[in-house]
């Protein structure tokens, strides 16, 4: 972002849920399959890209909402300018791709 802005952006972002150098991750209880597309081997999957723009936001909207206000942010809040508004999140997603 920095060198695409011809240097006049800078992007901080706290790495929350640190505990003695662990990460402590979010886990949603939908199954992967669901963010997927759909297919004879995953009867989950999302059928349109509108459905899997929605899953999408979904997914981290609750990824959000179990981190905002919680003592893994040590003080920090999310939504500092406008109330109920997150600002801007760095979202690490993980996993195998085929999973």
């Amino acid at each position: 972002m920095y060198a695409a802005s011809g240097g006049t952006l800078t992007l901080n972002s706290t790495l929350v849920g640190m505990n003695n150098n662990t990460i402590i991750m979010y886990r949603d209880n939908d199954p992967r399959g669901r963010f997927m597309p759909h297919s004879a081997t995953n009867p989950l999957g999302y059928t349109s890209a509108e459905e899997a723009q929605e899953r999408g936001q979904a997914l981290l909207a609750r990824a959000v909402a179990a981190v905002d206000g919680s003592t893994l942010l040590n003080g920090l809040t999310l939504n500092t300018i406008t109330p109920s508004q997150v600002d801007s999140v760095t979202f690490v997603i993980t996993g195998d791709p085929g999973a």
